[in-house]
């Protein structure tokens, strides 16, 4: 009993330090909140206390954890996030479990139970990486509450952590690789078209030159018909006064 008391009252203040325990939580249709008259924790403790749920042993846990590893795909089990993964849970446990009691005990209908989400492993500091990096973090000002049993792992020493790391660093390079690539097939493209329109121009030139030379050519033959017919008049002339002069003789 003093084990589920002290429980109870460290998520009491864990909870009232900060929203934090909403980062490893699902979405849920409502929740129902604490009223204004049972702020204080020493009151909540007082209300949840007689009614308590037995906080769920560690095989408990490690049933959740194997629920939970199977419904997102976290692989096989991992000592050290099974450790923030049970701090999680337990709080969020103690919480649901008050919940329920103080819908008991005000006869209202108890409120849709909490449960973890994908980041029901992560430390808060180690959540609160992923958001800054993701851009999820909705209010960057808000302080996140210390808790001892929610240490930052050392990623180094999970093969999985290393190779999401591995993964993401790798895409980015991929992508940063693409947008090289990129970059200068549209380069080469911009090089390839003032080279076509250069080649237009000088083929326009060219063919300005050609209709010219072809006029030329036949300003040519023509001159050079003329020059064969006058020379082929003048060498009948010629023959024609040889034989004038022959008959003269």
């Amino acid at each position: 009993m003093r084990f589920q008391l002290s429980l109870a009252l460290a998520c009491i203040i864990f909870l009232q330090q900060g929203d934090f325990y909403h980062a490893f939580l699902t979405n849920v249709p409502s929740v129902v909140t604490t009223p204004t008259t049972t702020n204080n924790p020493i009151s909540l403790l007082h209300l949840s206390s007689p009614m308590a749920t037995p906080a769920p042993d560690d095989e408990a846990v490690r049933q959740a954890y194997g629920q939970w590893r199977q419904k997102y795909n976290k692989g096989e089990f991992d000592s050290v996030r099974y450790q923030n993964f049970k701090s999680n849970f337990l709080a969020v446990t103690a919480k649901n479990n008050m919940d329920m009691n103080q819908a008991r005990q005000m006869g209202t209908p108890p409120p849709t139970p909490i449960q973890l989400n994908e980041y029901g492993d992560c430390s808060a500091e180690e959540y609160r990486a992923i958001m800054q990096r993701s851009g999820g973090l909705r209010d960057p000002n808000t302080r996140l509450a210390p808790s001892n049993s929610l240490q930052p792992t050392n990623d180094f020493n999970n093969p999985r952590r290393q190779q999401q790391s591995s993964s993401v660093s790798t895409r980015q390079q991929q992508m940063s690789l693409a947008s090289s690539n990129l970059r200068a097939a549209m380069d080469q493209r911009a090089k390839f078209e003032s080279e076509l329109m250069q080649l237009k121009q000088r083929l326009e030139e060219k063919q300005k030159l050609l209709q010219a030379a072809t006029v030329e050519e036949q300003y040519c033959k023509n001159r050079i018909a003329l020059r064969e017919e006058q020379k082929r008049l003048l060498n009948e002339r010629l023959r024609n006064g040889w034989d004038d002069e022959r008959g003269l003789m």
